[in-house]
């Protein structure tokens, strides 16, 4: 736990924390720091509910890795997750998963968060034609 954060608070079950002001100050000083082309200190160019919320990211995307689609989807996996993996929807499954595949073989690297794919939202893509439908052998 970091200090300063209050994880009722991170969790927010009654919408009392404003994550959008300090989601859009993160966001400034990511760009500002990009704009410099080198690190810029947290200390007196973050407000601490920024710094608050960078903390919360930072906890909950441990061993988790960014990653993104051919098709500009942006998700959340495995932390070996690796270019040329495969992201699947399983059908009845409630999260998209990343397989790697070989050539004889696909190796299941694990479930992976991606946004409009998520709890059946894939299975209207696939009703619209916009999916398509794949068998796969895992081991």
């Amino acid at each position: 736990m970091y200090p300063g954060t209050d994880t009722n608070k991170i969790f927010d079950p009654h919408h009392e924390v404003d994550f959008v002001a300090p989601y859009l100050g993160l966001k400034r000083f990511m760009q500002a720091t990009l704009d410099a082309g080198e690190s810029i200190a947290e200390e007196g160019n973050l407000a601490p509910e920024v710094v608050r919320y960078a903390r919360v990211l930072e906890r909950i995307t441990r061993r988790r890795s960014f990653f993104a689609t051919r098709n500009g989807r942006i998700g959340l996996g495995p932390s070996d997750a690796r270019v040329g993996d495969r992201l699947v929807v399983v059908c009845y499954c409630p999260t998209p998963y990343l397989l790697r595949v070989g050539k004889t073989t696909s190796q299941m690297v694990g479930e992976a968060y991606v946004h409009g794919l998520m709890y059946g939202e894939a299975l209207v893509m696939f009703d619209a034609g916009q999916v398509e439908e794949m068998k796969w052998i895992v081991e």
